[in-house]
């Protein structure tokens, strides 16, 4: 079983989506296939303008496992806090991994909102991975990201992942960049979000993912990735309770084991 999770880790570092799939997402993001450009709350581990919208303090935590069976776990925590005056400022960590086989990102970010709902952000990021005695690598990097409104219920997104891309011999061990676009659009009770995102050393993908809201503390969650190498979706429910929300996804892969991830959210009402 050892040298099983081993394999699948190094297969995880070689997936097709690059950098977006080492390391862990938030329960949320997992259930709506990993989409970063368009708003899904008023903070994520996606989008760093997102922490903009936000009031006062927001935070996350989750776990994840990649591949039910395995030993390949993650966890990710962060938090936000908007000043009136001054704009969000961000931190957050995230790791996936076994043992001494692992990823890691640091984050320390800002946002500030342009009007009413414009808002541009990045994140200062300090990437790590080791692997047992064979590889270890450090780099500092950075995200960007913009949310704009198209009309009163589509809010569009950008997102610039790693923009100085890492251009080693063997894509498999180097830090990723990715360029990402879309769209988030609220129709009463469903909000739905499109994006299409370009990982380096990969082709397209388009990603589409699902919030319905059949009551006020309810939320069933879908989504979809479609690229040139596979075909992935994803599930999942959130459950809210004042200003706590509860999330609970699941990615099934066509190749891989299926992978699930619980996280906790707080968050002032609106």
């Amino acid at each position: 079983m050892k040298n099983t999770t081993r394999l699948l880790f190094f297969l995880l570092l070689a997936a097709p989506f690059g950098k977006t799939m080492g390391q862990s997402l938030s329960a949320k993001q997992m259930a709506m296939a990993g989409i970063k450009a368009a708003a899904l709350d008023n903070w994520s581990a996606g989008n760093p303008s997102s922490c903009a919208f936000g009031r006062s303090f927001s935070g996350y935590a989750g776990i994840e496992n990649r591949f039910l069976g395995t030993d390949i776990q993650g966890f990710a925590v962060g938090g936000a806090y908007r000043f009136s005056k001054l704009g969000s400022f961000q931190i957050g960590i995230n790791r996936l991994g076994i043992e001494h086989l692992f990823v890691q990102e640091l984050s320390l970010g800002y946002a500030r909102k342009l009007g009413s709902k414009v808002a541009l952000g990045g994140n200062l990021l300090v990437f790590s991975r080791q692997a047992d005695r064979y590889d270890k690598q450090q780099r500092i990097s950075f995200n960007l990201g913009a949310q704009f409104p198209l009309s009163e219920n589509i809010q569009a997104g950008l997102y610039l992942s790693n923009p100085i891309p890492d251009r080693r011999e063997l894509p498999a061990y180097s830090f990723h960049s990715e360029i990402a676009a879309g769209i988030s659009w609220k129709i009463t009770k469903l909000t739905t979000s499109f994006e299409i995102s370009k990982p380096q050393n990969t082709s397209y993908s388009i990603k589409t993912g699902l919030d319905y809201r059949p009551a006020k503390s309810i939320s069933l969650l879908g989504g979809v990735i479609v690229s040139k190498q596979d075909l992935n979706a994803s599930l999942g429910i959130s459950y809210r309770l004042n200003q706590i929300s509860l999330t609970m996804a699941s990615r099934f892969h066509p190749k891989l084991p299926t992978g699930l991830s619980f996280g906790i959210r707080y968050a002032p009402l609106e």
